[in-house]
């Protein structure tokens, strides 16, 4: 497996530069009735830590990867493990007192009595881990949402998965087969009876990939004079959706937004921002609360009963914003809504 590869590296290049050893107790070990990815030692000491082990970790994920953390059994030191934490990347986990260490030896470890940083370390250029399948490029993200918020598409054809997903029909079947092989569906390539093997699992994972597709679909960042602007049902018209912190403070009422999040059809942007007086945020502008992040809607027809996203786009929204305030909101609406 990829992700133990990672994990051996990791753990060598901690023990070749650091004064203190680590080893691997369990991997895939449960801890209070959880599966978490590995149990971690130091020595001397005998201190434990949950790690979280992660391939291709991008400096946009981060908001996600962080809540994963902090998901993990409570009462235990948790470290994040990667293939590579780059110089920005490394300062943004820092910042948040988030313990890490790569395959390449760069480490930040900040425990009561143990304290490790290593900088500067490249990637070895012979170490071959793989880049992550076809399910979670940009693509793979919009088959994996129709699946999730849609279920009975599972065994659907490929064209009406294609349809509601708004992708090429000819990416269906490679996607199909990525998600069978990384254990997330059951029942193959074109059975018609596949079904979830862990929802939660591929809910989590498509929450931490999202910023791939997040970024792609980015119609720019606004401001308005006008406070509340967006409580208004004249949205509609312009087939506008209200996400992250705008959804949930409307399902959860414990969230004052600070920034608007806005899905909309592409071709009304233009309209959109004039009919609202939204202007373009530029350089070192100071925005008037809320701020306005503006996403096209990547998704094909699907119903919508209210004016807010799906709870899986909102939940996706809130940790991609790596705002700490919105991390215990962002479970609420998971548990809630998410997880069975």
């Amino acid at each position: 497996m990829i992700e133990k590869k990672i994990l051996d590296a990791a753990i060598q290049q901690f023990n070749l530069q650091a004064k203190i050893e680590l080893t691997n107790l369990e991997y895939e070990g449960e801890v209070d009735g959880e599966v978490v990815d590995a149990i971690l030692e130091l020595k001397p000491g005998g201190r434990r830590l949950l790690a979280e082990v992660k391939n291709w970790v991008a400096h946009k994920d981060i908001g996600a990867v962080i809540h994963q953390l902090q998901g993990l059994p409570q009462g235990y030191d948790r470290i994040l493990v990667a293939d590579y934490v780059n110089p920005p990347m490394a300062e943004r986990l820092k910042k948040q007192n988030v313990n890490y260490m790569d395959a390449a030896g760069n480490v930040f470890l900040n425990l009561p009595g143990t304290y490790v940083q290593i900088e500067g370390r490249k990637p070895d250029r012979d170490q071959n881990f793989e880049k992550p399948g076809k399910a979670f490029t940009a693509t793979g993200l919009k088959v994996v949402y129709a699946l999730l918020t849609k279920p009975e598409l599972l065994n659907a054809t490929y064209r009406e998965v294609a349809e509601q997903a708004n992708v090429a029909l000819g990416a269906i079947g490679e996607i199909l087969k990525d998600l069978t092989t990384q254990d997330f569906l059951a029942g193959g390539r074109r059975s018609t009876k596949r079904e979830f093997v862990d929802k939660r699992a591929l809910i989590d994972k498509w929450v931490e990939e999202y910023p791939k597709l997040r970024q792609k679909i980015h119609l720019g960042a606004f401001y308005a004079n006008k406070p509340n602007w967006w409580d208004n049902p004249d949205l509609t018209q312009y087939g506008a959706l209200l996400g992250g912190e705008l959804a949930a403070a409307k399902t959860t009422n414990q969230l004052k937004p600070k920034i608007a999040t806005i899905y909309l059809d592409e071709a009304q942007r233009d309209t959109f921002l004039k009919d609202h007086r939204l202007q373009k945020a530029e350089g070192e502008n100071t925005l008037t609360a809320p701020n306005v992040q503006l996403f096209a809607k990547f998704w094909g027809d699907q119903d919508h009963e209210t004016e807010l996203t799906n709870h899986l786009l909102t939940y996706a929204d809130l940790l991609a914003s790596g705002d700490v305030r919105n991390r215990e909101v962002a479970n609420e609406v998971a548990n809630t809504y998410l997880y069975d």
